[in-house]
């Protein structure tokens, strides 16, 4: 590590071995006993209290008779209402004349807005309720089959079409959301992509190519991984016709590093 620092995390390997002269297995008993190692040891002795946030769904779907049903997850927030009690007492007093046309004017004033939010929250309610049902509609096939080569090219202009509904708004309304499926839980921006033809004409999802994308380097051989054109060639085969650039881009959004940092001994 002090001699070939770089060498070593740009996994270099041929290099390594030239420079001192071992045998594959030695360089590999080597890296083994240097990955688990941290470059911040005090790092372990920090406080742990914090967690990781835990995801709570905004939709739940369904599968009934066939069908995927979608319905919104119940709220953590308590329903609002506007207390009976206090409006028939501020009626009561209106009645008697013993308010004041300030006083009134203040509580009707309050009472309009408490009423006009929750009008705005009973709204809220039905334009995700549209939304959500709009999408599972556009992307049926894969919430029948949890794959997700089923997903089929979906933008939030399909959804405002569907819905009769702004782009603007859909997109509010879907902003860092999350799905409950049989299947897992998914951000709702997992079913909205761009789309890809292919050989056949066909138009498919980028999240499908993605999906074939983690596929294929998934079955690589890790000690001679594909490179960005082979991906683009093995994609080519089945039916994608993406450039190398188009491959590296999607690779580079999965978190997945390049062939020559993926290779191993």
């Amino acid at each position: 590590l002090s001699r070939a620092f770089d060498d070593f995390i740009n996994q270099k390997w041929y290099r390594l071995r030239n420079r001192f002269k071992v045998s594959d297995e030695e360089l590999k008993k080597a890296i083994e006993l240097i990955r688990p190692l941290t470059p911040r040891p005090g790092y372990e002795l920090a406080s742990t209290t914090s967690s990781a946030p835990s995801i709570t769904p905004d939709f739940i779907v369904r599968i009934e008779d066939g069908k995927p049903v979608a319905q919104l997850a119940k709220t953590r927030l308590p329903r609002l209402r506007i207390s009976n009690r206090l409006l028939n007492i501020y009626q009561q007093l209106r009645e008697k004349k013993r308010l004041s046309p300030e006083t009134a004017q203040f509580i009707q004033r309050h009472v309009d807005r408490a009423r006009w939010i929750l009008e705005g929250m009973l709204k809220r309610e039905e334009t995700l309720r549209k939304v959500i049902n709009a999408l599972v509609e556009l992307q049926r096939d894969f919430f029948l089959s949890g794959t997700p080569t089923a997903l089929k090219p979906v933008k939030l202009k399909d959804i405002a079409e569907r819905t009769g509904l702004d782009i603007s708004t859909v997109s509010r309304a879907l902003q860092e959301k999350y799905v409950e499926t049989p299947y897992g839980i998914y951000p709702v921006r997992f079913f909205l992509s761009d789309s890809v033809t292919t050989t056949s004409g066909e138009e498919v999802s980028t999240t499908a190519v993605k999906h074939m994308l983690k596929k294929l380097i998934e079955s690589e051989d890790p000690k001679k991984p594909y490179t960005d054109q082979q991906l683009a060639e093995e994609l080519a085969k089945h039916g994608f016709n993406i450039s190398r650039r188009t491959v590296a881009k999607y690779r580079e959004q999965l978190g997945i590093p390049p062939a020559r940092l993926r290779k191993q001994i």
